[in-house]
């Protein structure tokens, strides 16, 4: 994942609301790690980047590649796909990659790297897809 030199203030509220607050939230579908997971964590990022998030984004590259990215974020020379999932890692890495392809087709821009990750929440997997050599 590409790297920032930007100092990163204070996260103890999100942290808290991690420790003291997710503890007392059923978790048990991905909606539910969507909103409770994720979305505090993008919206803190928004804090420390320019970047535009889709949620639920459609996605149409053809035959067997179309369905809804779970968020999209658009930076300005960067595309990060994040799905959540309730479990099932490798399954959902399967989605991602597929996904990482799909995107790859549709996007006429020329970014070299597409970027990926996948959560069950507390767990992420991260993903790299080189566009040019195609892996």
């Amino acid at each position: 994942m590409p790297k920032s030199s930007e100092d990163i203030g204070n996260l103890d509220r999100l942290r808290e609301t991690y420790i003291k607050k997710l503890p007392l939230i059923s978790l048990n579908s991905e909606m539910a790690k969507r909103e409770f997971y994720i979305t505090p964590l993008l919206l803190e990022l928004l804090e420390y980047v320019q970047a535009k998030i889709n949620v639920e984004y459609p996605l149409n590259a053809g035959k067997n590649l179309s369905g809804n990215i779970d968020y999209l974020l658009k930076f300005t020379n960067n595309i990060i796909i994040l799905e959540a999932k309730n479990g099932d890692l490798e399954h959902g890495f399967n989605q991602l990659a597929v996904e990482l392809i799909a995107l790859d087709n549709y996007l006429e821009d020329k970014q070299t790297f597409l970027y990926g990750a996948i959560t069950l929440g507390d767990v992420w997997r991260f993903s790299l897809l080189d566009r040019k050599n195609k892996f």
